[in-house]
């Protein structure tokens, strides 16, 4: 399951989980209900030790507790002015109240806070996802057998449970972590969609294995966002709902069936989502209706990181145009509100395609 090397559009557009799968599937693409209930066993491993002591600069303890957005450039992480550089390389990484989560070139995966950098595990090597929420970080851990590991950086602990995994790694079909709500693990595997808290160790399955291909795309404050192939009027196509549960929700409404990444607000009221390549847009997540929202003088604007439940920051590109030169591509950092329905730039060209550039989501951007 060697992976190519990943476009940034197939990451952006797409989410974690859909560029996951075409890793596996060997594919790049240029351009991003029954409950069953069951007690999950839970692990809550040691402490681990801290690999470096370096100086931590002033400020960054109060930028992420106040989750101003981050981007790095090389292994080099850069939050509200300040900057701090990890002592491995960068691949992928989350953001959290305390610092950052991250992956290496190895699958090792990493916690720092600008100051301290630890160890705190190794990620499975087939999709490499990190999904976060608040002070918590979880993936799939890589050995035999495998595990779901959520990890708090506040606390330095873990909690551990089983993965079943193997009939979907046989098959070569899509299993990874897909999001995180508090303490509250999603995921698929060979049951189907798995919800574990890791804090009790509740654990239920929510859908059967590839049930209508469903696929959970973001999880805040008990509302979920998912999307899943219907077909009751006639061709197959992609739907996406948000509600309280898997078995009923309320459409998304779109001018399209696509929709590409998206992200709820951390209280669950919002969502952002493409609703075409590179175009946002707004909705209620209680009722999937669409809000006003104008990202104008950006064709190209992906909204990727709840910073509050009014403020979410986005990467745009103003000269971007199918079929121009990606060479000449400059990424501004900006921040939209839903109140106004408007964005700002935060920082005009932070970034270049020719920069080895990452985002705070979870997966691996273009090398």
């Amino acid at each position: 399951m060697d992976a190519p090397p990943l476009a940034i559009n197939d990451v952006i557009r797409e989410g974690n989980r859909r560029v996951a799968r075409r890793r596996t599937a060997g594919v790049a693409v240029v351009g991003t209900l029954a409950v069953l209930a069951a007690v999950g066993s839970t692990a809550v491993l040691p402490r681990h030790s801290s690999t470096s002591n370096d100086a931590k600069e002033d400020g960054l303890a109060a930028a992420f507790a106040e989750s101003q957005p981050t981007y790095s450039i090389g292994n080099t992480v850069y939050i509200d002015g300040h900057s701090f550089t990890v002592d491995h390389t960068l691949i992928s990484f989350v953001q959290t109240t305390e610092g950052i989560v991250y992956s290496d070139a190895d699958f090792n995966v990493w916690a720092s806070d600008g100051g301290n950098e630890t160890k705190v595990g190794t990620m499975d090597e087939s999709y490499g996802s990190l999904v976060g929420d608040g002070s918590r970080a979880a993936w799939l851990n890589d050995g035999s057998p495998k595990h779901y590991v959520v990890y708090d950086q506040a606390t330095d602990q873990s909690a551990q449970t089983p993965a079943e995994v193997s009939t979907r790694k046989e098959r070569g079909e899509f299993f990874d972590v897909e999001a995180l709500d508090g303490a509250t693990l999603y995921s698929m595997d060979d049951r189907g969609v798995v919800r574990w808290d890791s804090l009790t160790g509740d654990l239920d399955v929510l859908a059967a294995p590839d049930q209508d291909q469903l696929e959970v795309s973001d999880v805040k404050n008990g509302t979920l966002a998912w999307s899943f192939q219907s077909s009751s009027q006639g061709e197959p196509k992609q739907e996406f709902r948000v509600g309280a549960d898997l078995a009923n929700g309320s459409p998304v409404v779109s001018d399209s069936n696509y929709v590409g990444i998206a992200k709820l607000s951390p209280n669950g009221d919002f969502l952002a989502a493409e609703v075409a390549d590179g175009v946002p847009g707004l909705f209620d997540a209680h009722t999937g209706s669409a809000m006003a929202f104008d990202p104008s003088g950006y064709p190209f604007l992906v909204m990727y990181l709840w910073t509050g439940n009014d403020t979410i920051a986005a990467a745009g590109i103003k000269d971007y145009a199918d079929g121009s030169d990606e060479s000449t591509w400059v990424f501004d950092l900006l921040t939209c509100r839903v109140s106004t329905g408007t964005c700002e730039v935060a920082k005009p060209g932070f970034a270049t395609m020719k920069d080895r550039f990452n985002l705070p989501v979870g997966a691996a951007l273009d090398r």
